[in-house]
């Protein structure tokens, strides 16, 4: 059975439920989010992969992967549509899986805070886990599925639900500090800059809100564009003045922070979903036309584009000089980022929405064929 990108699971109990488990690992300061950072700049701070040869290890899940990994040391970090979260050593060796199979599975990518993995699921439910041991320390259930990253400030998470609602939520107490009603579902994760909270909503309406009190600064309608579209499925990246983000109407959009004003639109025949990475002058995004462009961030302009066999609908990463991007023609791609060469291309059986971690040599990344891939950098080249 064909399976839909927009998950749709019919709960709608709002209980909020803990254990009394408590972390056992001493990482005070410690915080690891969806794209790097609070901005969602998809910078990584790693030596990039510059070329590939065979696949370090592989494991076969029994679901696509989705959700983007996260690298600590050596422990790598990732979840599946199978409802497990797993936690693997540089080796290959499986250290823990947690079973948070309910009903739904994993699709976003976690933050994790002082050892501790926040993760949401679609069976309506975000689960703190100790990042050492794999054991639980509390559970809280929502009104309907989550499919958004979550991000972390302070002592609050905040992320989207399918009950049209986003929360900000006490880590100590699990109450909500605040909910704010965009009568719309939630797929894209939110971008922080500026004491402002930024995310978009499937009904095409994009939204800023107070990061304190979750007051509604502003709010943007997109277009409907293409086969009448204007789902914002993206997450927004942020700098220091404006908040970037695509839609399915087939535009991509530049915003500024303050006012809620459009700067420029970039405009292409099919839809956006690709979360944009940033660095410098320059933004990297995919699109449903094949193609992965580079971006003027002043103007939107096009400084290069690179194209697929398939529509680009993973979020690129930047490492050194080279984006890293999953497509629906079953590779990974890296890119050089100044000229849009190809660098090298790395195959598998199903496609890549998931975005590439890197660590020591390794690049980590997940596949709709099931499986999980660590690929190391070729030595002789």
């Amino acid at each position: 059975m064909k399976r839909s990108f927009y998950v749709i699971l019919a709960l709608t109990a709002f209980l909020l439920l803990s254990c009394e488990n408590k972390s056992t690992t001493d990482t005070s300061g410690e915080l690891y989010l969806f794209r790097g950072d609070l901005q969602n700049s998809g910078v990584i701070d790693a030596e990039p992969v510059v070329a590939v040869g065979e696949a370090k290890w592989e494991y076969q899940t029994s679901d696509w992967v989705f959700s983007s990994p996260i690298v600590i040391d050596d422990r790598i970090y990732f979840g599946s549509v199978n409802g497990y979260y797993y936690c693997f050593d540089s080796e290959g060796n499986k250290l823990w899986d947690f079973d948070a199979n309910k009903g739904g599975g994993v699709y976003g990518t976690a933050a994790i805070k002082d050892g501790i993995i926040y993760f949401p699921t679609m069976d309506n439910f975000l689960y703190a886990v100790d990042r050492m041991t794999g054991k639980e320390i509390w559970q809280r259930q929502f009104p309907k599925e989550i499919y958004t990253s979550p991000a972390i400030v302070g002592n609050t998470i905040y992320l989207g639900c399918f009950d049209g609602s986003f929360y900000a939520i006490d880590l100590e107490s699990r109450e909500t500090r605040w909910e704010f009603n965009v009568a719309s579902k939630i797929f894209a994760s939110p971008a922080i800059a500026n004491n402002s909270i930024y995310f978009g909503a499937q009904s095409g309406t994009f939204f800023a809100l107070d990061l304190e009190s979750g007051k509604e600064k502003w709010r943007f309608d997109a277009d409907k564009g293409y086969e009448d579209k204007q789902d914002i499925l993206a997450s927004p990246v942020a700098d220091d003045k404006n908040v970037y983000f695509g839609c399915m109407n087939g535009k991509f959009y530049a915003l500024s922070q303050e006012t809620g004003e459009k700067v420029w639109t970039f405009t292409r025949r099919l839809g956006i979903s690709s979360t944009a990475a940033t660095v410098d002058s320059l933004l990297y995004v995919g699109c449903w036309d094949h193609f992965l462009y580079a971006l003027n961030k002043n103007t939107g302009a096009i400084v290069w584009q690179y194209e697929t066999e398939g529509p680009v609908l993973g979020s690129p990463v930047i490492a050194g000089d080279y984006v890293y991007v999953g497509s629906r023609d079953n590779f990974l791609h890296a890119v050089n980022r100044h000229t849009g060469e190809r660098a090298w291309a790395f195959p598998t059986k199903g496609s890549v929405s998931a975005s590439p971690a890197i660590s020591n040599g390794v690049i980590y990344f997940g596949s709709q064929d099931r499986k999980f891939y660590a690929v190391s950098q070729q030595q002789d080249k």
